[in-house]
């Protein structure tokens, strides 16, 4: 792989990596985070047990989520991506940007709408380092 590959690759693992840690992170969690808290403007205590499982469904299934997208980032970038195969210069970075952009909007719209402030910074940078990933990787190795 060359220099600007190796680039390309951080770029997308760093990603891959925050979406690892926040996903099992959700799909551990017994009670929501402090900012969810916050948006709701509700201790989980005050939940009642419907609600409670309603929140924790919610968790693991964008935890799963999570998890999902930085697995296929990370497959994608370890096996197709250090082959040089063609497809995977196009597929890489557009899963990372969506699967970024999506925890973006999830948070963005808790902070726009609550008044919690969601961790969103963290989504964005995904979302820019998956377009610097695409400007670094040359292209597939003919």
């Amino acid at each position: 792989m060359t220099i600007r590959e190796k680039g390309a690759c951080a770029c997308y693992l760093a990603p891959a990596v925050t979406l690892l840690v926040f996903g099992i992170r959700y799909l551990t969690a017994r009670e929501f985070m402090p900012y969810h808290a916050v948006g709701m403007q509700r201790t989980w205590e005050q939940l009642l047990p419907h609600e409670q499982g309603v929140m924790l469904a919610a968790l693991r299934g964008g935890g799963g989520g999570f998890v999902l997208g930085a697995s296929a980032i990370f497959l994608m970038v370890t096996i197709p991506f250090r082959r040089g195969e063609a497809w995977v210069y196009r597929a890489v970075p557009a899963f990372t940007v969506l699967s970024s952009l999506l925890a973006l909007y999830t948070s963005l719209t808790l902070t726009l709408l609550t008044p919690a402030v969601a961790p969103w910074p963290i989504a964005l940078v995904g979302v820019v380092l998956a377009g610097l990933g695409f400007a670094l990787a040359p292209g597939p190795r003919r």
